[in-house]
């Protein structure tokens, strides 16, 4: 009877503390089973160690045993709540959350059964105690249907008072006795009187087998592990049944309080209870008072009035836990089935069967074992590539001329841009790999593919294998494959064993301009059209080209000369003759980052000069350059003598801004069209 007092002194301390502390009101801390029944093979093991020893030193050193896994899983709960450990428990996936969750179900189910039955539930058991499961089921049922009928707080507890009074009233009615009723399994069993005291007594420590007890240790780490495990796996499920979020780390150091307290007074460790917890809650929410209640009435109750023990029917309680367990079996293996896809689905049954054959721990490591192949397996299935473009669509940030523009969409279909998406496996490499294949086979002018690897996650070894053979692939098709904008582990890892035949590039930009310079090195050697004949074919009369060429000042500029800077007043729009200008945008804080390259025959500054904005960015010489140099002044000077030429510049300005809006409306239809859905899934 001792051991009964701790137990429901453990209840107590443990509720009572945890439902102060805790975030959640209906949280309630209690005993649980899983890291229970390690406790008892741990005591079954001491004492089977022990068993020559004095009684009192066998009694001692198991209560020492039960106070040292106490304290050990109170400190241990206490140490991961207070460094964030709780965040553990939103790494599980919802499969093995669901299996665990109606494991648990069928848990209570079974343990309703022998309760009602007064006996393990074996067939032997059932043919005998028939009357008390039919009339277990008969009580479940109406359960069921008055609660679905009449929803609401106190319908469950009514119905369990209402229950109780029938049966008595009819027990009564039929002049069976309380006698009679324990003594056929009707009734529970009453509770002799329970000792009020506490364990700690000089006695205790005389009486212990400390070179035995030191060997337990082990145990109890082992038992403050499963604990808090239980604890995370059950927030998990509390927080999806009843849809409020809690403060896992905050209520792990409240577990972790309330069973150090537990340990000091000889208690058992605590755990958060899902089951019970989920009881709790209403639609309307619960109050914590609610919860100190039925913590006291399981604990404080039994412990002034144990004859009351004895008036509760076997198949009320019975039918109270079967309901329990149904209802954890609806929500979590049938109508989880909508939130789940069929593979998941289909990995909660097997995780159901191993925590009941093998319990919680086997079931967590089985169930994440189950869930990284489900994900592996429909991970697989998806596409690593974003999008495919053709070089029509994806091209360098270089403005190049006309005549180059003209000559690079004449081989738009020679480049092929892939960009790539997620964590790069033995699945989804092997996916890309097909994909390019078919590619190669269907576009025999491809010249240039490059893969676009700056929304990856990463790769394994597996992939890097596939980029291997592809590299091998393509270059026996005569095909350059340049991977681009890795992330820098990744770039790391494929340039220790970088293929032949796989070039690397810092960005995507650069792996564009690389490609169109090899095109445009197939270019007959004609002398591309100069600057001059490129404005007198767009302002027509000759008279207007000249009076706008008159307006121009000429220079000569080295290398690495700034000819805009960025927030510098649009004062004069520049066309190169000669050479190359990067285009470079700083943020504030920031090195300036090249956005853009303009090349012979083109302009810049236009947009900040018709605006009258600042400049946007800043424009330095790459090479050396002849710039063509039109001024404010000089626009001035050409609207009032040669307004026709000034409006044939206007003309020539927004006809280059007009292209580049062609090319973002481009790239804008690519976008939309390769936008992810099924259909474009299945093709790929």
């Amino acid at each position: 009877m001792h051991g009964l007092f701790l137990v429901l002194a453990s209840v107590v301390i443990l509720g009572g503390i945890g439902t102060v502390l805790t975030k959640q009101a209906h949280v309630l801390v209690t005993l649980e089973g899983t890291p229970l029944v390690v406790l008892a093979g741990g005591t079954a093991s001491l004492a089977a160690a022990l068993h020559n020893a004095p009684p009192e030193t066998i009694g001692a050193t198991i209560l020492a045993f039960v106070i040292l896994t106490s304290a050990v899983t109170g400190l241990v709960m206490l140490l991961l709540g207070q460094f964030r450990g709780g965040a553990m428990a939103r790494f599980v996936p919802l499969q093995v959350v669901a299996g665990i969750t109606a494991a648990s179900g069928v848990s209570l189910i079974t343990g309703g059964t022998t309760v009602a039955l007064g006996s393990p539930a074996t067939l032997a058991a059932i043919l005998e105690g028939w009357p008390h499961l039919a009339i277990t089921l008969v009580l479940v049922l109406t359960m069921v249907v008055v609660i679905r009928l009449a929803p609401g707080r106190a319908a469950l507890s009514l119905l369990l008072l209402g229950f109780i009074f029938l049966h008595h009233v009819g027990f009564a009615l039929l002049g069976t006795t309380l006698s009679h009723q324990h003594d056929t399994l009707w009734l529970l069993p009453t509770p002799a009187h329970l000792r009020f005291e506490l364990p700690w007594s000089a006695a205790l420590f005389a009486n212990i087998d400390w070179p035995i007890l030191e060997q337990q240790v082990p145990t109890a780490l082992a038992v403050a592990i499963i604990a808090c495990l239980s604890t995370l796996m059950n927030f998990s499920s509390l927080e999806l049944m009843t849809g409020q979020e809690t403060d896992v780390d905050r209520d792990m150091r409240a577990v972790g309080i309330a069973t150090l307290v537990s340990a000091l007074c000889g208690g058992l460790p605590g755990s958060i209870s899902q089951s019970r917890s989920a009881l709790l809650v209403t639609p309307r929410g619960v109050w914590r008072a609610t919860t100190l209640v039925c913590v006291m009435a399981a604990g404080v109750l039994p412990m002034l009035l144990p004859g009351a023990i004895g008036l509760v029917p076997r198949p009320v309680l019975g039918a109270m836990l079967i309901y329990v367990g149904l209802g954890l079996i609806d929500a979590w293996l049938l109508q989880i089935r909508r939130r789940l896809t069929r593979l998941e689905w289909l990995t909660v049954p097997g995780i159901i069967a191993v925590t009941i054959w093998l319990g919680l721990p086997a079931a967590v490591f089985a169930g994440m074992a189950l869930g990284c192949i489900t994900f592996a397996v429909m991970y697989s299935l998806g596409t690593p590539i974003r999008a495919m473009y053709r070089g029509d669509v994806a091209h360098s940030n270089i403005f190049r001329s006309q005549y180059e523009r003209d000559a690079l969409m004449a081989r738009a279909a020679a480049t092929l841009v892939i960009y790539l998406q997620g964590f790069l496996f033995f699945g989804t490499a092997n996916r890309l790999l097909e994909n390019i294949r078919r590619e190669l086979a269907r576009q025999p002018t491809l010249r240039h593919i490059v893969l676009d690897g700056s929304a990856i996650d990463g790769l394994d070894g597996s992939a890097i294998v596939s980029i291997e053979r592809l590299a091998q692939i393509t270059a026996d098709h005569r095909v350059s494959l340049t991977f681009a904008a890795l992330p820098s582990r990744a770039r790391a890892r494929l340039a220790a064993s970088l293929p032949a035949g796989l070039l690397l590039a810092a960005t995507l930009d650069e792996a564009l301009e690389r490609c169109e310079e090899d095109l445009l090195a197939d270019i007959s050697p004609i002398d591309p059209p100069s600057l001059r004949s490129i404005l007198a074919e767009h302002f027509g009369a000759p008279a207007q080209t000249e009076a706008f060429l008159a307006s121009l000042e000429i220079t000569d500029v080295p290398a690495g000369t700034t000819v805009m800077r960025q927030s510098d007043a649009s004062d004069d729009l520049v066309f190169i003759e000669h050479g190359r200008a990067n285009i470079l945008l700083a943020a504030p804080g920031a090195e300036p980052v090249r956005i853009g390259q303009y090349g012979p025959g083109t302009m810049v500054g236009e947009i900040g000069f018709l605006r009258g904005t600042p400049r946007t960015a800043t424009v330095q010489t790459e090479t050396e350059c002849r710039l063509w140099i039109f001024s404010r002044a000089a626009l001035t000077r050409l609207l009032q003598d040669h307004p026709n030429a000034a409006f044939a510049l206007q003309r020539f300005v927004l006809s280059r801004l007009t292209e580049r809006l062609v090319d973002q409306n481009r790239l804008i239809h690519a976008l939309l069209r390769d936008t992810r859905s099924p259909a474009s899934d299945a093709r790929r």
